[in-house]
């Protein structure tokens, strides 16, 4: 994810760029994965090219990103998600609609898998920034294959 065009005014061209990107891959293999995350020394050059009230705008931008690629995703068919980044799980749940879910599974201590209640029928591994295990995400995929 280029996130610097998500403040940039670039933000439904690079949507469109890692939809299109991402979408034969999701639809076929079943699985993808999307990034806002990058070495010290390019998030310092991002930093140094957006203006302070674009660098603000920022964190908000990323999760704003990710839910509306969650949302595209939900409504081609795609059910099973998972989602790191306390604040991200929180806007892609807001983008997805979902106002209850069930836990099904425990991953590690404090990462549920869930089914959704009441919205979209779907499947949802949850993990903020400082839970799970080093081996969490190939485990993640095989918990939401085998729901």
């Amino acid at each position: 994810m280029d996130v610097a065009r998500l403040v940039q005014g670039e933000a439904g061209a690079e949507l469109d760029r890692l939809y299109e990107r991402l979408r034969p891959e999701v639809m076929t293999a079943g699985v993808a994965a999307v990034v806002a995350s990058a070495d010290h020394q390019t998030r310092e050059q991002t930093r140094r090219g957006l203006s302070a009230e674009q660098a603000a705008a920022l964190p908000r931008a990323i999760e704003a990103a990710f839910g509306e690629l969650a949302r595209r995703f939900a409504a081609e068919g795609v059910e099973r998600l998972v989602i790191a980044g306390g604040e991200t799980a929180g806007a892609i749940i807001d983008a997805l609609g979902i106002r209850a879910v069930e836990v099904t599974a425990i991953l590690d201590p404090g990462v549920p898998a869930v089914r959704s209640i009441g919205g979209p029928d779907l499947r949802l591994v949850l993990k903020s920034g400082n839970f799970g295990s080093p081996d969490f995400f190939p485990r993640a995929i095989r918990c939401l294959e085998r729901a």
